[in-house]
């Protein structure tokens, strides 16, 4: 029995170190960490795009963006900070978490949840998503599930996916403390549903052939856009339960998009945050001329579809004489507490 006391109480001292250790990461970490096999002129344009947080004149005059991401004010240095919490590492396209990818660090742990879903309302009979709290075991195995954070650009090619979403519910489900290996980086702790992995490929490089430029990706409105599919990515790592990494779900019948999860039901969801990040970066250049009209109508269609994708309504309103409010999640991430 004293063995078996010792053992958890060297367990627990493990778990402790790799926890503080990667708070203290988290809280200096003002760059992202790339794996090996990520090209250097990917590398390149993806600090660049980073650097770029402080020089937009970023503009939130209904302060919606301020409330949606829980900052106090909207700027550039809030906006940065928000994404290193949920934004750490980059790997390659290729990459992929099969088993010889995963380490345990902790068998058996205690995964904390807020509420596991918290709507102010819903215009729709309280339906919630696709009831994903029947089907955790599922959603870590099934593809539709597994691929619904995948963004992908217009020609097909992938642009960016959550890695830590994809593989967080079944940490959950089995109750263990892992970690997952970055061929350059290392083993990286996913003691929270926001340790940030992203699969990043060509698609969220491109542009448009008409695009006009020695270089269009470094044009204003390609950095932007890049910008704004890493934060609907970072959104993809909060939330809990059954809001766990804001799923997205089917696009209804009439949609353009009718029958992909390619839509979110909540008002705060992925979608959401990179809508309201368009929309201030692109009044902002509006308003000081930064951004040439080629580079605002460009903006403006990226900012349209996401909206489009929204199945909420935004504000309250008035639907066959009651008030309807908009459905908003529970954004508190999932972290690892102690061993069981």
């Amino acid at each position: 029995m004293r063995a078996l006391v010792k053992k958890a109480a060297f367990q627990f001292g493990i778990l402790m170190l790799l926890l503080s250790g990667l708070q203290v990461f988290a809280s200096e970490s003002l760059r992202l960490q790339y794996g090996r096999l990520v090209p250097s002129w990917q590398r390149d344009l993806l600090d660049g795009d980073l650097r770029l947080l402080g020089q937009v004149n970023w503009q939130d005059s209904d302060g919606e963006l301020a409330r949606v991401f829980g900052l106090h004010e909207t700027n550039g240095k809030n906006l940065e900070a928000w994404l290193q919490q949920r934004a750490r590492y980059i790997v390659d396209e290729r990459f992929d978490t099969p088993s010889k990818s995963l380490v345990v660090l902790a068998p058996k742990v205690v995964y904390v949840l807020a509420s596991d879903l918290t709507p102010i309302d819903s215009y729709k009979n309280k339906k919630t998503i696709d009831n994903l709290s029947k089907t955790l075991r599922a959603r870590a195995i099934d593809n539709s599930r597994k691929n619904s954070n995948l963004q992908v650009s217009t020609t097909g090619k992938v642009m960016m996916a959550n890695v830590t979403s994809r593989i967080f519910p079944y940490f959950r489900y089995k109750n263990a403390f892992m970690g997952v290996k970055i061929d350059g980086v290392g083993v990286v702790a996913i003691d929270s549903s926001q340790v940030g992995i992203f699969r990043v490929g060509e698609g969220l490089f491109g542009y448009s052939k008409l695009e006009q430029g020695t270089d269009p990706r470094r044009n204003f409105a390609n950095r932007i856009r890049r910008l704004r599919t890493l934060v609907h990515e970072s959104r993809h790592g909060d939330g809990n339960g059954d809001s766990g990494t804001f799923p997205h779900i089917q696009c209804p019948e009439g949609h353009e998009l009718e029958g992909l999860y390619a839509c979110d039901e909540s008002a705060n969801g992925p979608y959401r945050v990179a809508a309201l990040l368009m929309q201030s970066a692109l009044e902002g250049c509006q308003a000081d001329g930064s951004c040439p009209v080629e580079q605002a109508e460009i903006m403006k269609l990226v900012l349209a579809s996401d909206l489009s994708r929204i199945l909420s309504t935004l504000k309250i309103m008035g639907i066959d004489g009651k008030e309807v409010q908009p459905l908003e999640y529970d954004p508190t991430p999932e972290i690892v507490e102690a061993i069981k």
